[in-house]
């Protein structure tokens, strides 16, 4: 008698799991360990090999309850370790970890080489989005043209990200000043005379710039 009862205490967990698995939108690795646990279990006790205690019972009950309902993401989602903390950057929806330097104004080169030393680079910007919320950043700076990632070998030719990539994004117009002699590194501009990506000379002019991490 008290072997039936507890093959059918078994069964009814099986059949609990089952419920489960179906219910669950994706299979892990938690469903099919608790699964082969039950499966095993229920082998044994069904062919009188190992017949269970009511204290053994519970401890499978409560080890199939814990790897079928505990989550793992929402019980460290109050512990995440932050993306952007290497120094004076900040984070942001749309540039992502990012440093805007405007107190010591650079020529491109000089730029890059000091966002690379940060373990990062100049800005790509991607998007018509971006490109708005880099704007905002001029206005709220209170500058008007900044360094972002692009160059080209020589004018007719077209601007490249560092990885030899065409450029994800220049506008709607293209690039501005994109047939005066020696514009071979890009910048953004936001000012009453330009608005767009810019191109500027690689050694006469000096720009704030913007790097990302």
């Amino acid at each position: 008698m008290r072997r039936d009862v507890m093959k059918c205490l078994i069964l009814c967990l099986v059949i609990s799991q089952m419920v489960i698995s179906t219910a669950a939108l994706t299979t892990n690795n938690r469903i099919l360990l608790s699964t082969a646990v039950v499966g095993t279990a229920l082998a044994f006790s069904v062919s009188g090999d190992y017949v269970f205690s009511v204290e053994e019972l519970a401890l499978l009950s409560a080890g199939i309850m814990f790897l079928s309902f505990y989550n793992r993401d929402s019980a460290t989602s109050g512990t995440s370790t932050p993306t952007c903390t290497a120094p004076d950057y900040i984070q942001d929806s749309l540039l992502g970890c990012y440093r805007l330097q405007v107190g010591a104004l650079l020529t491109y080169d000089q730029a890059k080489l000091l966002c690379q030393a940060d373990g990062g680079r100049l800005l790509l910007v991607n998007s018509e989005a971006e490109a708005t919320r880099l704007q905002s950043l001029l206005m709220s700076a209170g500058i008007q043209r900044l360094w972002v990632q692009g160059t080209r070998s020589a004018v007719g030719t077209p601007y490249l990200a560092d990885d030899g990539t065409p450029l994800p994004y220049t506008g709607p117009t293209g690039v501005l000043n994109n047939n005066e002699p020696n514009s071979v590194r890009l910048s953004y501009e936001s000012s009453n005379v330009q608005l767009g990506f810019v191109g500027y000379s690689t050694t006469d002019t000096l720009n704030a710039f913007i790097c990302e991490i």
